[in-house]
């Protein structure tokens, strides 16, 4: 099994679907939600005031807590490009490894793929929004890779939840160009090491489900 992402079994991960597209449709009704370029943020504040109380079960998923970290719902849209892809680049704000959860339009037409610099390796910090550099650094500082890379994986995470490598370099890409939302949550947990992670999630490990591509 690949060493920057595990499965996790059907029934965790149907569990779980459900509950954050409840999540989801509970942000799009209310609007209680921090707004970034192609995120959605339910940050700590907002999960105190308001949505701990209506989704207690918040609390049942391992090695996270809702009063002191986000959820975080990444959006996609193939119809735009400066929605349509998230270039080269490390989770930033210490999102080492994580659970992530795909919620909707989350189909074998988007790639998540991990690379390796050629070279030498050059790395820079960024305000970004798209192809724009916000100057008012009201996005996330996130790193980005600029040098050459070459493709080590590939994944299509469509029906299964899975845990996550966020501090190694990886990219997402839409390959269609309709204009509809991909949607997938990740539980925002800082610092988590990525052998804990997986010990702690061991049970709910699927050894046996695959969803890659060989990388060209």
């Amino acid at each position: 099994m690949s060493q920057y992402f595990k499965w996790l079994n059907k029934e965790f991960s149907d569990l779980w679907i459900k509950r954050c597209k409840k999540l989801y449709q509970e942000v799009e009704k209310t609007d209680i939600v921090k707004k970034l370029h192609m995120k959605y943020i339910i940050t700590p504040e907002l999960m105190r005031n308001y949505y701990i109380d209506k989704f207690p079960w918040l609390f049942e998923m391992p090695m996270y807590d809702p009063t002191k970290e986000s959820v975080v719902f990444f959006r996609f849209n193939g119809s735009d490009p400066e929605t349509d892809k998230f270039e080269v680049h490390k989770d930033p704000t210490e999102a080492w490894a994580n659970v992530n959860v795909p919620v909707y339009n989350c189909t074998h037409e988007t790639r998540t793929i991990w690379v390796e610099p050629i070279g030498e390796e050059i790395e820079s910090w960024e305000y970004r929004m798209g192809s724009k550099l916000d100057s008012k650094k009201q996005q996330t500082l996130s790193n980005h890779l600029r040098s050459d890379y070459r493709e080590l994986e590939t994944q299509y995470i469509t029906d299964r939840c899975c845990l996550f490598k966020g501090d190694t370099w990886h990219k997402v890409q839409v390959d269609h160009k309709r204009d509809e939302w991909r949607v997938m949550a990740k539980f925002w947990s800082r610092k988590l090491n990525w052998e804990n992670l997986q010990e702690t999630f061991k049970n709910y490990i699927d050894f046996n489900y695959d969803n890659s591509i060989p990388s060209s």
